[in-house]
């Protein structure tokens, strides 16, 4: 006689690791449904909240902008909340359980963001491709750094600490890493869509977002990188005035002009879309694995 032994029944935790196409689908549905409550908030709440302010303010724009940034909030919640419910460990990386302190990898993460867009502007610099021009700005134009640093969190949290340590968890740090930078790709379709697509933007994508990788796993937590990536947003757009993602600024401290074809300056996707940049990605990503190899095995547990 056979002894029917009944089933244990999964936990959310373990249904969610079963599928492999999942994660990215959950994250994928967070952005844009979280765009979704982003709009429906944004035409109720912003004409309350810019009707005192004329349209020829100086201080509108910013605040606009601050505001948009800010509204990236909700897809961070939701991802907050998904990952509670399936995985909270992934919220590890933001601790400082390493001795990590967070506020300083974030200061070093800016100064970092700072140097690598400078050294990729050095060549065009002193080959006379780069031009600068100082521009009639308004001092408010800094707050959007926090509202930039708001932004960049909410996409570290749903980039790296969601997609990447769900799928490093169950299917190895390689796959998690081709997984994060495929649905980069997806996200940025619309770039391609309107933009059109150029090969050495979307290299941009994955390069970018390796390197990324490679330094939470140098630093042991998201501090570092989320610094670099508000850096590296901030300082093009509204410090330089150069297009990110093929969007150029309304505002900016410097207007930029950088000449020598599309090796230093790409017309849709500027810095990003350039062979230099790819370049030089790459090799900082080389470097970081050369380290990376050097280093003694780490577990699980180190982020």
């Amino acid at each position: 006689m056979d002894i029917l032994i009944p089933r244990r029944k999964r936990s959310l935790r373990e249904s969610v690791g079963t599928n492999f196409f999942l994660v990215p689908l959950v994250a994928i549905l967070i952005l844009f449904g979280g765009e979704l409550l982003m709009e429906m908030l944004d035409s109720f709440l912003r004409p309350l909240l810019f009707q005192g302010l004329e349209a020829e303010d100086a201080l509108r724009p910013i605040l606009e902008r601050c505001w948009e940034y800010a509204l990236f909030l909700i897809p961070g919640l939701l991802c907050i909340f998904y990952i509670l419910l399936t995985r909270k460990e992934s919220l590890r990386s933001f601790s400082g359980r390493h001795g990590n302190n967070g506020l300083l990898s974030l200061f070093l993460g800016l100064l970092l963001g700072a140097a690598i867009l400078a050294l990729q502007l050095l060549p065009a610099y002193f080959q006379g491709n780069l031009r600068l021009s100082l521009n009639s700005f308004s001092p408010w134009i800094f707050l959007l750094l926090p509202a930039v640093l708001l932004y960049a969190g909410c996409m570290e949290l749903i980039f790296r600490c969601y997609i990447y340590q769900h799928m490093k968890g169950r299917y190895g740090a390689i796959l998690g890493t081709l997984m994060l930078c495929v649905c980069s790709l997806a996200v940025n379709f619309y770039n391609f869509y309107y933009q059109g697509f150029h090969l050495e933007y979307a290299l941009h994508l994955f390069l970018f977002n390796m390197l990324l990788l490679l330094l939470m796993r140098r630093s042991r937590s998201i501090w570092l990188t989320w610094g670099l990536h508000s850096a590296w947003i901030f300082g093009q757009h509204f410090v330089l005035g150069l297009p990110v993602g093929g969007v150029i600024p309304e505002f900016s401290i410097f207007s930029s002009s950088i000449g020598g074809g599309s090796f230093y300056y790409e017309l849709s996707y500027g810095l990003e879309g350039s062979l230099l940049h790819v370049l030089f990605l790459a090799a900082f990503c080389l470097i970081m694995i050369i380290f990376e190899a050097a280093r003694p095995r780490m577990s699980m547990d180190d982020f």
